[in-house]
């Protein structure tokens, strides 16, 4: 049905710009902790990393499930 492989070709691109915007985002929180290495605000920027961390594992696997049933 090519109406379904339009609608997983756009629902790709869709995610990969998500993606970006994760990558994006993981770098500032990487720039915000460079420059709170000496405060205690450091704990806060790993907690913020591993959460995203969690975050995009589990976007990757609904994606590939959504993929599969596609």
């Amino acid at each position: 049905m090519p109406g379904l492989n339009e609608t997983k070709f756009d629902f790709s691109q869709t995610a990969e710009r998500l993606l970006l915007q994760m990558e994006q985002f993981t770098f500032t929180i990487h720039q915000y902790g460079d420059s709170a290495n000496e405060l205690e605000s450091k704990i806060n920027v790993d907690n913020m990393e591993n959460q995203l961390g969690s975050m995009l594992g589990g976007m990757n696997y609904q994606l590939d499930d959504v993929n599969e049933k596609m």
